[in-house]
């Protein structure tokens, strides 16, 4: 197998049009926005604001904006309209080249390492690949029949990735749907359960950060988390993001907070929750309701704070960190059905977060034999 510099296998001739000269032409455009959604905007001339590159059907568009985000894109021409594409894409075009190759090879580890290890700009949108770096670089270049085995291989492996996922978002859908048809929904009440105050099902606790100017503070034992814990489940010591000591404890805000509380981000992740089944500490964008009232199961409970992230997004205040105020936390009503109820849909939750599990385990499999497999591929031990 045989490795070309980029600029030598790309045979694109850069043409430009303006579109604002040909206002009520429709155009099919390949934009660093439309990208997420794997479709390309659909519009007229006029509303199109500066020249773009003319494309076809084939090319393979490589994202020079950020390149740390892995967007890579192939021209699909999905109408008949004339494909462009914003400048922020380096276009590649090589007809003696399978597209789909391309596209995997620009998406691979390796590849991406080089497309992040010269670039300009001060971070995010800022950053830069330039695209004669971009045309210095190698790419492996098999027989055209090995490399449409490849891609095809690759998408397969994608197929099942992709499925293993939508798996895992339709356990999260069906714990959502459990959980409506239940008890309906647990802000208007429509359902017209009992209700209380969250104050009133429990103590909440705030928490802090020790001092970063004592090193010493962190290098205990007692687990201390952040907002990035909080994922709306389980949580022990493995989800500390640091470990902190006693003297830590006794010299600062924070606190310890005991088994089985239901810790609730106030900031950065507002309305994010977990259940610890170990002491642990909090810094101070999380609140803890601990001695939960035996009325309520915490699964539930936790489950019935989710509802309520919409509502907290418009309560959140601040001029730079934006978050909640513990009395807003503290005002809002909890639904109180039977508790044999409540128990009842904690139990399906508990069996459809353990499939969800199984499903977790083997999308993890799946992407470390995925990458495995691309490296086989690109180095050409694969066929």
């Amino acid at each position: 197998m045989k490795w070309i510099k980029l600029k030598e296998l790309n045979e694109y001739k850069a043409k430009s049009i303006n579109p604002l000269k040909e206002p009520d032409t429709i155009f099919e455009m390949y934009s660093v926005p439309s990208y997420t959604g794997r479709f390309p905007e659909i519009a007229i001339g006029s509303e199109i604001g500066s020249s773009k590159q003319i494309v076809q059907k084939g090319d393979v568009l490589l994202c020079k904006i950020n390149p740390r985000i892995n967007r890579v894109w192939e021209v699909s021409q999905f109408t008949d309209h004339q494909s462009i594409a914003s400048s922020e894409w380096i276009v590649i075009r090589n007809k003696d080249m399978f597209s789909k190759y391309l596209l995997w090879y620009f998406r691979c580890e390796y590849f991406r390492t080089l497309m992040t290890s010269n670039i300009t700009g001060m971070g995010g949108s800022l950053m830069r690949a330039q695209p004669k770096q971009v045309g210095k670089y190698l790419v492996p270049v098999p027989e055209y029949d090995i490399q449409v085995k490849i891609a095809n291989v690759l998408d397969k492996a994608q197929f099942l990735i992709d499925k293993r996922k939508e798996q895992i978002e339709a356990c999260d859908e069906l714990i959502k749907s459990v959980f409506y048809e239940m008890f309906g929904d647990p802000i208007r009440n429509d359902k017209h359960w009992e209700v209380r105050k969250l104050s009133h099902l429990g103590k909440f606790i705030g928490g802090g950060t020790p001092s970063r100017k004592i090193a010493e503070y962190f290098k205990g034992y007692i687990p201390w988390i952040t907002t990035v814990s909080l994922q709306g489940k389980i949580i022990n010591e493995d989800s500390a993001i640091e470990f902190i000591t006693k003297d830590a404890v006794l010299n600062s805000s924070t606190k310890i907070i005991p088994i089985g509380s239901v810790m609730i981000g106030t900031r950065v992740g507002v309305g994010k929750t977990a259940i610890n089944i170990c002491e642990m500490c909090t810094n101070q964008d999380i609140m803890s309701l601990t001695g939960v009232s035996k009325e309520i199961d915490k699964q539930f409970l936790m489950f019935v704070l989710k509802g309520y992230e919409e509502y907290f997004n418009d309560k959140k205040r601040g001029a730079t960190i934006q978050g909640i105020t513990g009395q807003t936390l503290k005002e809002i009503n909890i639904i109180l059905p039977p508790l044999n109820l409540q128990n009842k849909f904690a139990t399906q939750v508990q069996k459809i977060e353990q499939q969800k599990h199984l499903f977790k385990k083997s999308l993890t499999e799946l992407e470390t034999n995925f990458n495995a497999l691309m490296q086989r591929a690109f180095k050409g031990e694969l066929f």
